[in-house]
């Protein structure tokens, strides 16, 4: 089950400045301030993928055809800030919103899961590709998960990368093994399924 990303983050978690800092970008070198800006945001979304993260708070929809089997399920990309609603497809084909009184958000822990409250039972469900929809969000970068100081270092080694091999000469061939070793120092904030 994959999320589908809906919006965010606001901004990326390494600022322009710091990117700029790190590359040692002269003020005096005509870079447009958009190509900066992508290449963070490069960054960021390698180290996403490859991590099975959301750096910077990310809103997201997760769309189910039915409910699991278990009475619980993961919700990723890690972490976990919240879960705005659940709706599903009852037996007649109405949108209906699960009260939270039905389920449990846990938003402590990496990867975060939604599970029944004892004594409760997912409703019956409309046999549809999108029975069930879970709006939440998810990402480092706000009070409840901070983004780790090695993201942020990692994501700037990325910029400072892509900055200093930006389509020329025989250093593109460094640009792998740089990617790769950037997702290698953080493989402690890498989220796996259980």
């Amino acid at each position: 089950m994959i999320a589908r990303h809906i919006s965010g983050p606001a901004n990326d978690s390494v600022l322009i400045e710091d990117a700029w800092a790190q590359a040692r970008i002269d003020e005096g070198e005509l870079e447009p301030g958009s190509m900066l800006a992508s290449m963070v945001t490069v960054a960021r979304e390698h180290m996403e993928r490859g991590l099975n993260v959301a750096i910077g708070e990310q809103v997201y929809k997760l769309t189910m055809e039915c409910w699991p089997t278990e009475a619980r399920f993961e919700l990723l990309p890690a972490p976990l800030v919240s879960v705005e609603s659940i709706t599903y497809y009852d037996e007649d084909d109405i949108e209906q919103t699960l009260a939270t009184t039905v389920y449990r958000a846990h938003t402590h822990l990496r990867p975060g899961f939604v599970e029944l409250q004892e004594d409760e039972e997912w409703p019956a469900l409309k046999a549809r590709a999108d029975a069930v929809s879970i709006n939440f969000t998810a990402g480092y970068g706000g009070a409840a998960w901070p983004v780790p100081e090695t993201l942020k270092r990692a994501m700037l080694m990325l910029f400072t990368a892509q900055y200093a091999m930006r389509g020329d000469d025989e250093r593109a061939d460094n640009r792998v093994s740089i990617w790769d070793e950037a997702l290698r120092i953080c493989s402690n904030c890498k989220v796996v399924r259980y």
